[in-house]
């Protein structure tokens, strides 16, 4: 900034120096002198703002870069938000928040082992981060190692018993390795710990399911349908409940809410599964949903 400023101010003086000279000379150096005052000022101010651009950027922190990558999460921006933790690690190799932040970005991009890789390195640098250790059990259990998730899950949870994001992701785990009592007990912790949790409606309405109680399962997965359009961040599988509600009607012989929500599914892009249209078509015998639930 002093450098830049060492620079113009002499360009400045000169300008004035010049408007003093023809000053002397007369009126008809009035014009010439305003002429130049101006073009000295602008020069003079647009140097002083490239210092000060030039400045801001050269200040911007790890945090900073990691701050705009959540930001870039919220919106669904994952690669642009990837590329802000990599400035911040590249500044800081050692700052958690952005190895953290970029584990989360990969996982929602489906790239789990870098999202393993880069929880890993948060743990190692920070052993008492909490989300890093739900964020490495979630990308374990997208790859079906739920025994591992369950094991980070757990890790979390003791640091946070009433940490509603494990406690559901879990109760998932648990759930797909057939555990479903204490994948239920997880669930209705997650609830209590957050009522608008709604990856703990979801799983919870699975459950049910398995156990054959599909009018609570319906009344689940209606409540995870309602809950999406306020919730805190991007979670598209939410929808899928239409497909899971579908399938409860199914087995409670209510085939007109469940072709409506198949409709609906199919409209919001989600693939619904070929044997559960086929089942529908042999109970009810016909493609209408009228009269259906939305």
């Amino acid at each position: 900034m002093l450098f830049v400023i060492s620079i113009a101010l002499p360009f400045y003086m000169d300008y004035n120096y010049c408007v003093t000279c023809f000053q002397r000379q007369g009126d008809q150096m009035r014009l010439y002198k305003v002429s130049l005052r101006i073009t000295s000022i602008a020069v003079f101010s647009l140097l002083l703002i490239s210092a000060s651009s030039h400045t801001a950027f050269a200040d911007k922190t790890a945090s900073d870069y990691t701050s705009d990558a959540e930001i870039d999460y919220t919106k669904g921006n994952f690669d642009s938000g990837i590329d802000e933790c990599n400035q911040a690690i590249e500044l800081d190799p050692n700052y958690y928040d952005a190895y953290e932040e970029r584990g989360l970005l990969y996982l929602e991009k489906g790239e789990y082992d870098l999202a393993i890789s880069d929880e890993t390195k948060t743990i190692e640098l920070s052993p008492d981060s909490i989300l890093a250790y739900q964020l490495r059990g979630e990308a374990y259990g997208r790859q079906g190692n739920y025994y591992q998730d369950a094991i980070d899950q757990t890790s979390a949870i003791e640091k946070s018993p009433n940490y509603y994001d494990a406690l559901a992701e879990r109760g998932y785990s648990y759930y797909m390795q057939g555990n479903n009592d204490q994948a239920l007990e997880d669930c209705n912790k997650a609830i209590w710990a957050d009522p608008n949790d709604i990856w703990a409606y979801q799983v919870r309405g699975y459950i049910y399911g398995s156990q054959g109680n599909y009018a609570q399962e319906v009344a689940d997965e209606s409540t995870v349908i309602g809950l999406y359009p306020a919730a805190r961040v991007p979670c598209s599988y939410a929808w899928q409940a239409h497909v899971a509600r579908a399938q409860a009607y199914i087995k409670m012989g209510q085939y007109d809410n469940a072709w409506s929500d198949v409709h609906k599914a199919q409209s919001l892009g989600i693939e619904v599964p070929q044997d559960l249209i086929d089942s529908l078509n042999a109970n009810s015998g016909s493609n209408n949903d009228s009269g259906g639930q939305q």
